[in-house]
């Protein structure tokens, strides 16, 4: 991985957070909730995006398995999981995730490059802790087939 720095200076307030070996920063403008653990129905569901359904009050959201999007792996639901609920093209959904650590406030902005799915590319991303976590926003993992079938399980 190269890292090429850019004089960028930012107050933007970003979530960094792992799911499985992912480790990323989500702007906190896109963050609306977060639950410690949830129990997850899995619904019938049938595309491996979506680990199921979570009743939060009156509504229904789907939870995205973000583990699954980056490394092509279901993990297991555990305990120690926690749930961010987001704002996303398909309306708020849940996002199934490791840990959720530390917010940062970007200071440095970078450039990476990563070999990402099979591809070679220049990623946004930050540093924290003199460690690198590639900047997403929550459109990153809700794509635009994904929110459509986020609105169809969250409507049935």
């Amino acid at each position: 991985m190269s890292v090429v720095l850019i004089n960028e200076s930012s107050a933007e307030r970003v979530l960094l957070l792992q799911a499985g070996q992912f480790r990323f920063a989500l702007p906190l403008d896109g963050v609306i909730h977060a639950y410690p653990s949830c129990i997850v129905d899995p619904a019938g569901v049938d595309d491996p995006r979506i680990a199921g359904i979570v009743p939060v009050g009156s509504r229904v959201l789907p939870v995205i398995d973000v583990g699954y999007l980056a490394s092509g792996h279901r993990s297991e639901l555990t305990a120690d999981q926690a749930f961010l609920e987001c704002a996303s093209p398909a309306g708020p959904v849940l996002l199934w995730l490791d840990e959720i650590g530390d917010i940062a406030l970007i200071r440095e902005i970078v450039e990476v490059n990563v070999p990402a799915a099979g591809a070679v590319g220049l990623e946004r991303a930050v540093i924290s802790g003199g460690e690198v976590w590639l900047l997403r926003d929550v459109g990153a993992f809700v794509t635009a087939d994904l929110a459509e079938l986020c609105a169809t399980v969250a409507a049935s």
